[in-house]
C-alpha cells in the first residue's frame, strides 16, 4: 500500500511546484511590465540628492535652466544642454548647466523663483534630479489667472524658445516692462516633458471664474479707497463747521 500512495505524493508535489512556477512567471511577468514602464517614464539614471538650491543668476531668470556641478552630471550621465526632472514637492523640468567655477563642488543647484515655485521647493531645501527623454511640444494649452489685453500666442513660443515644461507648470514672459504669467493645462507631446519651439503652437483660454475674482477684489479695493476718501471729506467739513460756529460766537 506505501509503494501505491508514492506516486500519487509524487504528482501532487509536482502539482504545486508547476503552480509555484506559473506564479512565479506571472511576478516575473508583472515586474518586467512594470520595469518596462518606469523605463518608458524615466530611461535613465538613479536619482540624486541635491543637499541645497540657491538662487539663480540673473541672466538665467525665465530660461527654465538649471545649474549644476560637473560631479553630479557625471553622476548621471549628463552633458550640457540636457533635459532634467527636478522634484520637490511637486516634479518640474529644467535645462542643465554648469555652475561657475567658484561654485563647484558644493553640491548646490541654482534655479529661479519661476522653477522653484514650480517644483514647490524652498531655496536651502533638497530636490531630487533624474534624466529624463524628453520630445518637442506640438502644442501647448494655457490659462491665464488674470486679465490679459489680447496677445499674439506665436510670441509665448518665442519667448519660451527651448524651454522644457510639464503639465501644471506656470510659465512667465516679459510684456510691455512686466511679466504675464500662464499655467500650462495641456501639452500634446509623446513625452510627459515637452521641448517648447518656435513652432510650437500656443492655445490660451481664459480662466474667467479667476478673472472674475480678480475684478470683483479690485472693485472693493476701489470702493474701500473711495469710502476712505469719504471719511476724510466727512471729517474736514465737521472741522470746518466747528471751526465757523467759534469764530460766529
Amino acid at each position: 500500500m506505501t509503494l501505491k500512495k508514492e506516486p500519487r505524493r509524487k504528482k501532487e508535489e509536482n502539482s504545486d511546484s508547476s503552480k509555484v512556477e506559473d506564479l512565479t512567471k506571472v511576478v516575473r511577468r508583472n515586474k518586467v511590465e512594470s520595469q518596462k514602464e518606469q523605463v518608458t517614464k524615466y530611461p535613465f539614471t538613479k536619482p540624486s540628492e541635491i543637499n541645497r538650491v540657491k538662487e539663480a543668476h540673473g541672466r538665467d531668470v525665465g530660461k527654465g535652466v538649471a545649474r549644476i556641478d560637473y560631479d553630479t552630471m557625471d553622476l548621471l550621465g549628463l552633458s550640457l544642454g540636457d533635459i532634467v526632472e527636478i522634484k520637490g514637492k511637486r516634479v518640474t523640468a529644467a535645462k542643465i548647466l554648469s555652475l561657475y567655477p567658484s561654485d563647484e563642488g558644493k553640491n548646490m543647484i541654482r534655479i529661479d523663483s519661476i522653477l522653484r515655485n514650480n517644483a514647490k521647493v524652498d531655496l536651502e531645501k533638497e530636490v531630487t534630479l533624474r534624466k529624463i527623454k524628453t520630445d518637442d511640444a506640438i502644442a501647448v494649452f494655457v490659462e491665464n489667472s488674470v486679465w490679459i489685453p489680447p496677445i499674439d500666442e506665436r510670441y509665448i513660443a518665442d519667448c519660451l524658445d527651448t524651454v522644457p515644461i510639464t503639465k501644471g507648470d506656470n510659465i512667465v514672459i516679459p510684456y510691455f516692462g512686466g511679466r504675464l504669467t500662464f499655467k500650462v493645462t495641456k501639452i500634446v507631446a509623446d513625452t510627459e516633458v515637452a521641448i517648447v519651439r518656435e513652432k510650437t503652437v500656443f492655445h490660451v483660454k481664459e480662466n474667467r471664474a479667476s478673472v472674475t475674482r480678480e475684478l470683483f477684489a479690485e472693485v472693493d479695493k476701489k470702493v474701500e479707497q473711495i469710502d476712505g476718501a469719504l471719511s476724510e471729506l466727512k471729517s474736514t467739513l465737521e472741522q470746518l463747521k466747528e471751526r465757523n460756529k467759534k469764530f460766529g460766537s
